[in-house]
């Protein structure tokens, strides 16, 4: 005789294409609670896996037969302290599925459970970019004050999306120590700092140049000069590769942002020296060289005339130091 167990297990495996005619069919003598292992190291039931496969209407017979549904899985590995069991709207968040998601919503799963890596639906939905706005904006409605303090949240919008991490901005959730060195976009940066967030990372100017850039000039500029403001540098370095400001906006080839971030006094004598992981020979060269042979000529022009006035600078200076040592 098949095993309820075994039964659960080969019906998982058609909820993708299954009809909701045969499903409520097979589910004739079925315990509904019975779970069966993912192979991932929790037990689930047929609630998880209709959510996983993005089946409303199946975890919607599942709800008219009496399955709670916040059903948790079975077997939970609790890897991290905190960690719980998965529901339904966890297992539908696993896969982006957005309107299964806003249906367990709707019926009033919880948004505070925390699965077996600690993280709440909520968790799930700030680190997804294919969840939008909307659907996090909900979460966000109904979560718990203690599911909202979690440094976790922000920093896992801020890599990617200004409306998410203004979204939890505004409802409070507290700032990892480390925020800055996830900012990888100029809106997102900009935003921290309307938010008067200090720049507590040297490397952030640095890792944010070094990605495409998709503003206007002017209101890079303006981040910049406020970043630098809040405590980063236009002349700093990545310590492990020596990677520069000016050399990420050459090597983007973006000229204008490579041109401003020399007329806002990044040092054109700084070399950019580069170690490999894949043990190429280092890079060692100057920001006119490097820009030369990435062929950005404007920004190698623009390096040689600022070297060029260096040198005329530091002749005048001299000239002027011996005839004042020839009159004493």
């Amino acid at each position: 005789m098949t095993s309820p167990e075994s039964l659960v297990a080969s019906l998982s495996k058609e909820l993708g294409t299954i009809s909701e005619v045969d499903f409520e069919a097979r589910l004739h003598g079925l315990d509904l609670a019975t779970q069966h292992d993912t192979g991932w190291g929790e037990r689930w039931a047929l609630i998880h896996f209709a959510a996983l496969n993005n089946r409303a209407d199946l975890v919607e017979v599942l709800l008219r037969r009496g399955v709670e549904i916040d059903t948790p899985a079975g077997s939970a590995t609790a890897i991290h302290e905190g960690a719980g069991p998965t529901t339904a709207l966890h297992a539908a968040l696993k896969r982006s599925h957005v309107e299964c998601a806003g249906f367990l919503l709707d019926r009033g799963a919880s948004v505070d459970a925390r699965g077996t890596n600690t993280h709440t639906p909520l968790g799930q939905a700030a680190a997804d970019p294919k969840v939008p706005v909307a659907l996090l904006a909900r979460l966000l409605e109904r979560a718990s004050p203690s599911t909202l303090d979690d440094p976790r949240l922000l920093a896992a919008t801020a890599a990617d999306s200004t409306e998410k991490t203004r979204l939890l901005l505004d409802a409070g959730c507290p700032m990892p120590a480390d925020l800055w060195r996830v900012v990888m976009r100029w809106d997102v940066a900009d935003l921290l700092l309307q938010r008067s967030v200090p720049v507590t990372d040297p490397e952030a100017l640095v890792r944010i140049v070094s990605h495409d850039r998709r503003l206007d000039i002017d209101v890079v500029v303006a981040t910049i000069q406020r970043m630098i403001a809040a405590g980063a540098s236009v002349d700093s370095e990545i310590p492990r590769t020596g990677w520069t400001a000016l050399a990420g906006a050459i090597y983007m080839e973006d000229d204008e942002l490579a041109l401003a971030i020399l007329a806002l006094g990044a040092d054109p004598r700084k070399r950019i020296r580069v170690h490999y992981a894949n043990g190429n020979d280092p890079l060692n060269e100057t920001p006119r060289e490097f820009a030369a042979a990435n062929g950005r000529s404007r920004v190698a022009a623009a390096i040689e005339a600022l070297e060029a006035r260096d040198t005329t600078a530091k002749d005048a200076a001299a000239k002027a130091g011996k005839a004042k040592a020839g009159k004493a």
